[in-house]
């Protein structure tokens, strides 16, 4: 699991280096894109979102759309 801070002068969220890499890889408008997508997941787990199984079973539900997503992509784009 990855954690985020926040940059106490800007308030913007501050990641760790394998994320920021992941970040720096993307054009710009996917970078806003999964930057969102990251702070909507740290989000959830900061109000109490599931623990244990389900939080597992977010996961994996989120990892499942996604692969879908990327591989309709593929599909269509060939």
């Amino acid at each position: 699991m990855t954690t985020t801070a926040t940059n106490p002068i800007t308030y913007e969220r501050v990641h760790p280096p394998t994320v920021q890499d992941r970040i720096n890889r993307l054009p710009i408008p996917a970078r806003w894109i999964y930057e969102q997508v990251l702070e909507a997941m740290q989000d959830a787990e900061e109000i109490g979102g599931p623990e244990g199984q389900q939080y597992v079973d977010l996961m994996d539900a989120i990892i499942e759309e996604a692969g879908e997503r990327r591989d309709y992509f593929c599909l269509t784009q060939g």
